[in-house]
């Protein structure tokens, strides 16, 4: 195993990418006018909401969002257990099915095939417990614990029917565990002495972790690649420890940043990409940011509040604009406040909505205009469309951005370039 924490084979691929594109830049800046920056998506907005209960005890999360627009999540019944729940893009509303010696579960991820992880609640005697959960196709496993006392839960999705979590025997801190069909997979030796939890999987199988030694926010973020090799992403300069949140096919990481003297001080959104960190930043008027989720075109969403109160406004990042969300998309019934949850390649975002008392809903924002030559999901198409192209030029199984596939044949190639310029934007 090969283990770094400065220059990967993988960084140097990307170093490369990027010179490739700063080369292709200048040429073109010969030939094209620049498109205006700070432009994005309006969005449409579906209200998703959970079954229906008499005691108006609503409530409903998504976690996660496949490309194709299924939503997965947990939702609260009536007597306060928590069911999973998958919901398709036909608008069907399915109740996952509760492991056998279960009472409840939450859905926690999907994978690019349709893999979802989650955790089941379990009773053992004098407490509850959580179990690692897999359900694929139209069946559910829930994994066996070392022991009746270990807490298990999920949180990262593969294809295969790989499931990433944490174990906890209540001695120790929470374990990082990789789980698939039957069996606990062996963990490389830096991860598996720490402290931490698998956050995500990419549809290339790298696995996100957060790890750490001892106590206090001073972890740092492991990406344990197929290859066997492991990057480390140190906190950026002024903080001591970060957590991942989202991983995306390039290896870049959706995360927050927590300073030394937190909660004194407060914790920011970044994003580690190839050789930089960067500090998202806040909404105006606000004091910390939290990330939630990236897609395959470094677009995040998160959150950004105040300690004064008032619930977190959502935030969007792309191309290093910080936008306020909700003026993106069209007024939303009163009285929710707002917290990011997902978004896909597609650009479609997954947000949810609080009312007091107890009662949520999901608001799926859809862009709209997205043409299918608009690679990078910023509702125009321009020279940056046209880059995405030729850095992804070849097979489409091993691009990071299948979008940049434009005609589907599986190879990113001259008619997908063809497809840029005959929609270019005006």
């Amino acid at each position: 195993m090969n283990v770094t924490s400065t220059v990967t084979v993988l960084q140097i691929s990307r170093l490369r990418a990027h010179w490739r594109a700063a080369g292709v830049s200048a040429v073109l800046a010969l030939f094209l006018v620049p498109a205006s920056v700070q432009v994005q998506c309006a969005y449409s907005v579906v209200e998703i909401a959970p079954p229906s209960c008499p005691f108006s005890q609503e409530s409903i999360t998504p976690t996660s969002m496949h490309d194709d627009g299924t939503i997965v999540g947990y939702y609260t019944l009536c007597g306060g257990v928590y069911r999973g729940f998958r919901r398709h893009p036909d608008g069907t509303f399915e109740t996952l099915p509760v492991p056998a010696g279960a009472f409840g579960a939450v859905a926690d991820k999907i994978a690019p095939d349709g893999t979802i992880v989650g955790t089941a609640d379990v009773a053992v005697p004098g407490e509850v417990v959580g179990r690692l959960t897999v359900w694929a196709g139209s069946g559910v496993v829930m994994a066996d614990a070392p022991s009746s006392l270990v807490w298990m839960s999920g949180g990262a999705a593969g294809n295969l029917g790989l499931a990433g979590g944490m174990l906890n025997t209540g001695f120790v801190g929470d374990v990082p565990a990789l789980w698939q069909n039957g069996r606990y997979l062996p963990l490389p030796p830096l991860i598996a002495s720490a402290e931490g939890r698998f956050n995500r999987i990419n549809r290339f199988g790298a696995r996100l972790a957060d790890i750490s030694q001892g106590i206090g926010f001073n972890g740092v973020l492991a990406i344990w690649f197929t290859d066997d090799s492991i990057e480390v992403l140190s906190p950026p300069r002024g903080y001591s420890g970060c957590v991942a949140r989202s991983l995306n096919a390039a290896g870049h990481v959706a995360g927050r940043a927590f300073p030394a003297d937190y909660p004194a001080s407060l914790p920011r959104a970044h994003l580690w990409r190839s050789m930089e960190i960067i500090d998202l930043g806040v909404l105006l008027g606000m004091q910390f940011s939290l990330s939630d989720d990236i897609n395959d075109v470094d677009q995040v969403v998160g959150g950004s509040g105040s300690t004064s109160g008032g619930g977190i406004s959502v935030f969007f990042w792309a191309d290093g604009h910080l936008y306020d969300l909700m003026l993106l998309a069209p007024p939303l019934p009163g009285g929710y406040y707002l917290e990011a949850g997902a978004i896909n390649n597609r650009g479609q975002i997954a947000v949810v909505g609080y009312r007091i008392p107890n009662k949520s809903r999901i608001f799926l924002l859809t862009p709209l205009s997205l043409a299918d030559a608009d690679v990078t999901i910023d509702c125009k198409v321009d020279t940056k469309d046209l880059l995405a192209v030729l850095e992804c030029w070849g097979p489409r199984e091993t691009s990071v951005i299948e979008r940049a596939d434009i005609d589907g044949d599986g190879v990113i190639g001259p008619r997908d370039l063809a497809e840029v310029l005959g929609n270019w934007t005006p």
